[in-house]
């Protein structure tokens, strides 16, 4: 995983109107804590998070990483040449298009963040093997390693319980 270092660029939005957010769009890159990245834990941003825009107000935020039965629908709303986003919970994203991307910002804790999207035709598709390929890749295999645990302490278990049923026997005679 490559992370570059990076002052946060300031937010200058492109003049736009309601019909500019309309569409799906998939990030591209995050800045976080003056960091970069365009993948996380090897799997592109554009799988990680995709959102569509829809003209009834309503938007559907996923993530390929999200196991919730949450079906990321939220309703949104243009304001002040961008547009808020409102989650089912009450959480307000905020959205410009800047450069013709657009942008999520964010401030918690005093650590700024910003999500860029691109707008694309289709969403792109990965699926639980390529992306569990990726991990592993990027992070090496957390099923190698189990299984090495495992065969250690089962061949110590196997051992014990040996010695466990000899004594059992012994004692039975």
């Amino acid at each position: 995983m490559e992370i570059t270092t990076i002052e946060m660029p300031e937010l200058i939005p492109d003049t736009v109107t309601e019909a500019d957010f309309i569409g799906k769009w998939e990030a591209t890159s995050m800045i976080s804590g003056g960091y970069a990245m365009d993948n996380f834990l090897g799997i592109p941003l554009s799988v990680m998070f995709q959102m569509e825009i829809k003209d009834d107000y309503t938007a559907i935020v996923t993530s390929s990483m999200d196991d919730s039965d949450d079906d990321g629908s939220t309703t949104w709303e243009y304001s002040d040449n961008g547009i808020l986003i409102t989650g089912e919970d009450g959480e307000v994203i905020s959205c410009i298009i800047m450069n013709g991307e657009l942008v999520i910002y964010s401030e918690e804790e005093g650590m700024e963040e910003q999500v860029y999207f691109t707008k694309v035709d289709e969403f792109t598709q990965m699926s639980d093997e390529e992306l569990q390929a990726l991990m592993e890749g990027s992070l090496g295999s957390f099923t190698e390693d189990t299984d090495v645990d495992v065969d250690t302490d089962t061949d110590t278990d196997t051992d014990t319980d040996t010695d466990v049923e000899e004594e059992i026997t012994d004692t039975a005679e």
